[in-house]
């Protein structure tokens, strides 16, 4: 098997769709775009009569894609910087009268906007659609101290380089910034944003259908899932594989039970719709 790690974004997608030229069979992707892709005839349905439904949470089985690991938006923190506060929710990173220091924000748009809702009393259940006017202004209350980041690899090198007191941060890229700073740097689950991550095959991929099919498949072993959390720190999405973490794994991952409990899920259609939107206020806020 070869493997592209260079991200399966729309544009790159897309550029492989438009003239025919189909290099990759399966995309680790994410699910706005297989919302924006499943009509266009550029992505396969997923066989269920071999990859099984029942073995990812109650509708992460879609008719052209599947939940493949769970993973979270979460805010992170510097421990030095806080003074040794804990801070634990969205109102507490816009809170720079108590926890002084740069923020740093993902530049791509997906759950920015909810978060800084969050931040400004807007209940979980009330975040969509999402009221883009509202939380623009809330970002433009400490738009001092937001600085953006374009990739998991840069949210790191602002802790790393110590430029940064909290960061809205993908939990696999917190979790190991938590380890290589020995506890230094932490996170917490509570009011994440809960994303599935998803396969999805592409329609005239080198493998063929059957076989990545059959992949999805394998991967859905409740062993080799728990593995995967262990190197990356992203949840499995079967819930079989849970039960094979321990008590402290389970507390790291974003898809134990206790964990979405504590969180929001993503609303895939309303960013599939409004993603340049949210990309465009934060520019407009960050880039001002």
């Amino acid at each position: 098997m070869l493997q592209d790690g260079s991200g399966p974004t729309y544009g790159k997608l897309k550029a492989m769709i438009d003239p025919g030229q189909i290099s990759w069979g399966l995309v680790d992707g994410d699910i706005q775009n297989m919302i924006l892709l499943q009509d266009s005839g550029a992505l396969q349905p997923i066989d269920y009569a071999i990859v099984d439904r029942n073995k990812v949470l109650p509708g992460d089985a879609w008719d052209y894609g599947v939940n493949n690991y769970m993973y979270s938006d979460v805010l992170a923190y510097d421990t030095e910087k806080t003074g040794g506060g804990e801070p634990s929710t969205w109102a507490d990173f816009f809170d720079t009268a108590k926890y002084p220091g740069k923020r740093a924000i993902w530049q791509w748009g997906a759950a920015v906007l909810e978060i800084t809702l969050l931040a400004d009393g807007v209940p979980p259940d009330q975040l969509y659609p999402v009221d883009v006017a509202r939380a623009k202004a809330k970002l433009e209350s400490i738009k001092d101290d937001l600085v953006l980041w374009s990739s998991g690899a840069d949210s790191q090198q602002y802790f790393y380089r110590g430029e940064i007191a909290m960061a809205m941060m993908w939990n696999g890229r917190a979790f190991r910034v938590m380890s290589e700073t020995e506890n230094r740097v932490r996170f917490t689950f509570n009011q994440g944003i809960l994303v599935p991550g998803v396969f999805n095959i592409m329609t005239g991929g080198p493998a063929g259908p059957e076989w990545v099919n059959r992949f999805i498949a394998d991967w859905q072993d409740p062993a080799r899932q728990a593995e995967f959390f262990r190197c990356i720190g992203y949840g499995p999405a079967n819930p079989e594989a849970t039960d094979l973490l321990s008590v402290d794994e389970q507390r790291l991952s974003p898809s134990s039970r206790e964990n979405i409990a504590l969180q929001v899920p993503l609303d895939p259609a309303w960013l599939a719709e409004h993603e340049v939107e949210a990309i465009d206020t934060i520019a407009a806020v960050v880039g001002s």
